[in-house]
């Protein structure tokens, strides 16, 4: 696959048979067997890390302007757009919830529900949160 700017999160989107790659500015949709590039869209932010969840076949990205933003890897459309505290630099999807956690560079974790666009639970932590992870139902940090 070649993709001309730095690659800053990439995830493999089985369900559509899809490889997406981030960019800092943009979200770009590759065929996994043909390696094509299938749609580029974006560009409404300096995005820093990137996560999908397959039932709604979104990618849910994190961006130094303090942004969650879903996008619909199918037709390239902009679902959603969430406030964070801070710059956001680690994003876990929580299944069992249909959530979203974001580390932040504030030290903020914040579970969000996407469907509705709300938070259920801010955790605070010492730090920049570089390293996300929802294990067990409960959120792991690491720094």
């Amino acid at each position: 696959l070649e993709c001309k700017s730095r690659v800053v999160s990439i995830v493999l989107a089985a369900n559509v048979v899809s490889i997406l790659a981030c960019t800092h500015d943009q979200i770009f949709v590759y065929g996994m067997e043909s390696r094509a590039l299938l749609r580029a869209f974006g560009g409404r932010d300096m995005y820093q890390v990137m996560v999908y969840e397959s039932r709604s076949r979104c990618s849910i990205l994190g961006s130094r302007g303090g942004a969650l933003q879903v996008w619909d890897i199918l037709t390239g459309r902009l679902k959603k757009s969430l406030s964070c505290n801070s710059p956001v630099q680690s994003l876990a999807y929580v299944s069992h919830m249909d959530a979203i956690a974001s580390g932040e560079q504030d030290g903020t974790v914040t579970v969000w529900d996407l469907a509705r666009g709300i938070r259920l639970q801010i955790l605070w932590c010492c730090g920049t949160v570089n390293v996300l992870e929802y294990w067990l139902g409960a959120p792991y940090v690491s720094d």
